[in-house]
């Protein structure tokens, strides 16, 4: 039976209202603010009632013309907010908060402790929302692997959460799965499911760009700190992340600037944006880290919304600074739908990247030296002899290596003399298909040294034309930005430019 309003508040207030005022994340109209609330529990006008929530059971309040408030018991509650007479404690100032300057408030919840294949919604100190479902397996003590999960634009990740554990119940069976909503709510219909957006477009993170006051607290900033403090109360192993959509250029950004937070990343149905290029990192300590992380770039190859062509750019960006642990997976009849792509594929992929027993990781070189699949047999061995050098299981590791060797030998001599020779770019599809496959062997050194060599010349010019061809583009002058795209393709083939301009131009209308 349902709960009236009253009744509703009645079991809510049993639960406990907070002694002391609890401390929120929030938004108005000139931005996000953290302090601590004057009140510590949220009246509501609903008609001829009012309601009273404490706000230890608040998930989440959204003014509009009907205001929402969310509860942590998964109620939903709409009317007018009472805020007279309202302040945030913000350090050492007082901030009065007027209703016509509000947008919402997040009260920061604990997790507590999640009942096993049911999801638990609570929100960290940084204002985000965020949902956490247990496989039934889990133990507190021992801890396990996790992935957390961003959502496309104007959703939520709760949604995301079940798709996951109905579509792909063996998944959830193996993972702790967290979801975290964008810090910025878009919710229109007060009827209607949660929404939220992420902020990162201007988000420079530890590339090698400067960014705008304030564009360090965006998304990926937070999230990182949310994952942090859900570690604080959830013991977890290994954390990969994932995202689609809006929460896939996300997931870069995460991965990229985060390395040590997650232990892979997996995109999905999005590009890649200027500051997440592996080439936008100087520091060598994490690009060090950034390349023993597996990255599953997912896509659906008829998507109309995130063109497929925007996965197979980042995937040639990866492919060209030396990421060993890299996968494309394309989806040939699949659009942009979530539920629709390789997600699991994606996820095993990574899993097995990153196991942590050398025989197993043999296993999995030895299975894809059989698919043909040489890049990965290469990175599995390299795992394994770094966890183990001298295992029982060092001496087939390198007697696979030597027959990937082998294979590398010819294609490398004669790819070596094309790149030497510099008649043109007739060369570059069989280079590209070689590095897809060989580039770790040793066999490829002298092509690699050779094709380094060429890409320092190529490099200065083919930046200036991609700056003229977008200052083109930007200008209306569209002719001229595909003429400056056809001169780096033609004359600057060994550039990072080479795969921005190519794109351009297979996507010219």
């Amino acid at each position: 039976m349902r709960l009236s309003l009253v009744a509703l508040a009645v079991v809510l207030m049993a639960a406990g209202i907070r002694a002391e005022p609890g401390r929120v994340t929030v938004a108005t109209k000139d931005g996000r603010h953290v302090g601590t609330l004057s009140v510590n529990q949220v009246d509501v006008e609903t008609g001829a009632r009012l309601v009273k929530l404490p706000l230890a059971d608040v998930l989440s309040v959204q003014f509009g013309d009907v205001d929402v408030i969310r509860t942590r018991q998964g109620k939903v509650v709409k009317g007018t907010v009472r805020v007279e007479g309202w302040t945030l404690q913000e350090g050492d100032a007082a901030r009065p908060l007027a209703r016509t300057d509000l947008r919402f408030i997040v009260p920061q919840a604990s997790l507590g402790t999640p009942k096993r294949g049911q999801i638990v919604d609570a929100a960290t100190a940084n204002g985000m929302i965020y949902h956490v479902r247990l496989p039934e397996k889990y133990d507190a003590k021992s801890g396990g692997p996790a992935i957390v999960v961003l959502h496309g634009s104007n959703a939520n990740s709760a949604d995301y959460l079940i798709g996951i554990s109905q579509r792909w119940p063996k998944v959830a069976a193996d993972y702790v799965l967290i979801g975290i909503d964008g810090e910025w709510p878009t919710q229109k219909d007060p009827d209607g499911p949660p929404a939220y957006v992420y902020t990162y477009v201007n988000f420079v993170g530890k590339s090698k760009y400067k960014g705008f006051p304030g564009t360090d607290r965006e998304s990926p900033a937070l999230v990182a700190e949310a994952v942090a403090e859900i570690r604080q109360q959830l013991k977890l192993t290994r954390i990969f992340v994932t995202g689609h959509s809006q929460g896939g250029f996300l997931t870069y950004s995460c991965v990229m600037n985060y390395p040590e937070v997650f232990a892979g990343g997996m995109p999905i149905s999005a590009g890649l944006i200027f500051q997440c290029e592996p080439t936008a990192y100087e520091d060598a300590a994490i690009r060090a880290q950034q390349r023993k992380r597996p990255i599953a770039i997912v896509h659906g190859e008829r998507d109309p919304l995130v063109s497929v062509a925007m996965a197979r750019a980042a995937h040639e960006s990866f492919m060209g600074d030396g990421f060993p642990m890299l996968r494309l997976f394309l989806a040939a009849d699949s659009a942009h739908a979530f539920i629709s792509l390789p997600f699991e594929e994606g996820v095993r992929w990574m899993e097995s990247m990153t196991a942590d027993d050398p025989r197993a990781l043999l296993k999995s070189a030895q299975q894809a030296f059989g698919r043909r699949e040489y890049r990965d047999a290469l990175a599995y061995l390299q795992r394994a002899q770094d966890i183990d050098p001298a295992g029982a299981q060092a001496a087939a590791g390198r007697a696979l290596r030597q027959r990937i060797e082998q294979l590398a030998a010819a294609p490398a001599k004669l790819l070596q003399a094309q790149i030497q020779q510099a008649k043109g770019n007739g060369w570059v599809n069989d280079f590209d298909a070689f590095r897809q496959q060989f580039e770790f062997t040793d066999a490829a050194g002298g092509v690699m040294a050779e094709y380094d060599k060429l890409r320092k010349i190529h490099e200065p010019l083919a930046e200036k034309l991609w700056a003229d061809a977008r200052a083109a583009f930007k200008d209306g002058d569209k002719e001229k930005g595909y003429r400056k795209c056809e001169e780096i393709v033609s004359g600057y083939y060994a550039s990072s430019y080479y795969r921005y301009a190519k794109q351009t131009l297979a996507e010219r209308r």
